[in-house]
């Protein structure tokens, strides 16, 4: 799924391990709320994604029990529906 563009790589930096290291579980879904995006610098990625996903002080994490999205990260609707504001508010799409 990484060419499909549904994983991106992440990082967190030492003296905010402690605080998201417990939290984050393979095969769990996540709301990530304020996560820093920077561009991967060094060549080395595990996904063919450019940018990466930076957990720092202002980012908060919840975990989706129940997540209504789909599996493969992507929802396709009208594009109309949604600059008129007509599809529905828990939808997640990208």
């Amino acid at each position: 799924m990484e060419e499909e563009g549904t994983k991106y790589q992440s990082r967190v930096f030492n003296q905010k391990f402690s605080r998201f290291g417990h939290m984050l579980k393979e095969d769990q879904s996540y709301i990530i709320l304020k996560p820093s995006m920077a561009a991967v610098k060094n060549g080395l990625s595990v996904s063919d994604q450019r940018q990466t996903i930076t957990l720092d002080w202002k980012t908060i994490i919840k975990r989706c029990e129940d997540f209504p999205g789909p599996v493969n990260g992507f929802v396709f609707v009208e594009f109309n529906s949604i600059i008129e504001q007509t599809c529905p508010r828990e939808s997640f799409f990208g």
